[in-house]
């Protein structure tokens, strides 16, 4: 019975994995007066644990660095005048993803999909040509409820395990709150070392 009930733990402690995940943000509010796409990156640990052969729960804890580009028209018919508008979020991101493995067998490819919610630590604008710098938290909503899909790649062993994500995260409420401002949306490449 002992050897039963020590087997089982070590058969679970190998289907568990701690470790660090970082990679790059390519982020945009999804606004018209915002097109483009913002850089940024996210830094964190991550848990997965793989109870079946294809699925696995990974919950992400991530410093991540977002934010909004917009060039500001000073008149509609003169494309050429205008501030330049930038403000930098930085969030903690918890996501709780169900990744699906197409094989058991390592590598593997597999898909994911999860709920995430964000906290604001800081929130900081600028807008160059009125030279507006400052704090802009207070104006900013401080949690984010949204969603996450992607794809990835995993290579495993007994005793370690090295990750390579694509991620879409949308966030449902607006960034500015009642006053609008869109949603942040994110699409990640992150790497990772699990042992």
């Amino acid at each position: 019975m002992l050897t039963l009930l020590v087997s089982t733990i070590s058969a679970a402690q190998q289907d568990l994995f701690f470790g660090f995940k970082g990679g790059v943000n390519f982020v945009s509010s999804g606004e018209q007066a915002s097109p483009s796409w913002v850089s940024g990156y996210s830094v964190g640990g991550f848990a997965e644990w793989r109870p079946f052969s294809t699925v696995a729960f990974e919950p992400d804890l991530l410093y991540s660095i977002k934010g909004i580009q917009a060039f500001i028209r000073e008149d509609a018919a003169e494309k050429t005048s205008g501030s330049s508008f930038t403000q930098n979020l930085a969030y903690l991101d918890f996501p709780v993803l169900v990744k699906c493995y197409l094989r058991s067998e390592s590598p593997s490819v597999n898909l994911c999909i999860g709920p995430s919610v964000s906290w604001i630590v800081s929130a900081r604008a600028n807008i160059d040509r009125l030279f507006t710098r400052g704090d802009v938290l207070n104006g900013s909503i401080h949690t984010d409820f949204g969603f996450m899909v992607g794809s990835g790649i995993s290579v495993s062993t007994p005793q370690t395990m090295l990750t390579l994500d694509l991620r879409y995260n949308y966030g449902l409420r607006q960034l500015q709150g009642a006053n609008g401002g869109g949603h942040n949306q994110a699409i990640s490449i992150l790497a990772g070392v699990g042992l």
